[in-house]
């Protein structure tokens, strides 16, 4: 292991940091906490460039087993800067779950006020949840202070946190529901961008939403009001459809989002009597999830299919989204 770790490092001095990247992925497949017993090579591959990402990946799979690796991404999280950003919250988080000591070290920097690296932050709590070592009432209680609409920061850490957060809840719904357009302007470099702050917070209100599937009483009804007011901003919420940040939402909730059902029906039969190219595979995604009580989607999906009538099960083909909502719905039917 530490002779292919020094083979990849002479292979990029003569190579593409792309093919050494590959290299050192190929080489890092093969271990994982096995590295723990190599800490020294973990920590040059850390300050490796070529092995830098894929050492993070080690290291988020470990997790609170190789918590003595913090201080370094704790030191990369106060580094944080416009210009430089620390996109490697993962491993931050994942290392110092349910950790009281590194725990008690993001509280103390999200009570620091206008610190630079507020967003890398919020961001590691966000993805650390409700696992915050018996801390996560004092954690809610300085994320609702900071997460004031419209200018607020942390509102999906709130969410993730408090997701059993009455409170935490409210104040997502706050942020989702429809508010009046807040127009303002950001120059970068030479072009000056127009755009909808108030729109841009409903999206992270939306997407936040997904965390309280506690609550579908409460969220559901607001994720549907969305389909007729709100408008992505996002290419990448697109990916899978025009409703994508909608639905990956919405099928978090699996069978008991199955007041959806009719508004994803009418999405399909709109996608089909359209000339449009984004397929609906979002919609489709929300309707395996809710499984048999979709039934009545049957129908559409079979007309999406290509299909005037049923066709029996088996010759139905796995790899195929539509296929898959289908099987899904039929599982205990």
């Amino acid at each position: 292991m530490v002779r292919g770790f020094r083979k990849c490092k002479e292979y990029s001095k003569n190579e593409s940091s792309t093919n050494a990247h590959t290299m050192a992925r190929r080489i890092l497949d093969f271990v994982g906490t096995e590295l723990l017993n190599q800490k020294k090579l973990l920590w040059e591959m850390l300050h490796f460039e070529g092995t830098y990402s894929e050492a993070c990946n080690i290291l988020a799979k470990i997790g609170p087993a190789a918590r003595e690796f913090v201080p370094n991404f704790l030191n990369l999280l106060d580094q944080d800067e416009p210009e430089r950003r620390f996109h490697r919250t993962d491993v931050l988080a994942a290392l110092s779950v349910d950790d009281a000591e590194y725990v008690d070290a993001l509280i103390t920097r999200l009570k620091q006020p206008g610190s630079d690296n507020k967003y890398a932050l919020t961001d590691t709590l966000e993805q650390m949840g409700p696992r915050l070592a018996g801390r996560e009432a004092e954690v809610i209680e300085l994320l609702l202070e900071r997460s004031t609409y419209p200018d607020g920061i942390g509102l999906s850490a709130l969410a993730s946190v408090g997701r059993a957060d009455r409170r935490a809840l409210e104040r997502t719904i706050e942020w989702a529901k429809p508010h009046p357009p807040l127009i303002r302007h950001e120059l970068l470099g030479e072009t000056n961008y127009e755009y909808d702050h108030a729109m841009g917070c409903r999206g992270i209100g939306l997407s936040a939403l997904g965390y309280f599937t506690q609550f579908p009483t409460e969220v559901i009804p607001v994720l549907l009001e969305a389909f007729e007011g709100f408008e992505e901003y996002d290419p990448d919420e697109t990916y899978n459809g025009k409703y994508c940040r909608i639905c990956e939402s919405l099928k978090k909730f699996g069978p008991q989002a199955v007041s959806a059902v009719p508004r994803i029906i009418r999405y399909l039969e709109e996608y089909l009597q359209s000339s449009s190219d984004e397929y609906p595979k979002d919609g489709l995604q929300v309707l395996r999830s809710i499984g048999p009580g979709a039934q009545a989607a049957l129908p559409v999906l079979w007309k999406l299919r290509g299909d005037s009538q049923p066709v029996p099960l088996s010759e139905l083909d796995e790899s195929m989204d539509v296929d898959q909502a289908i099987l899904k719905i039929c599982s205990q039917s």
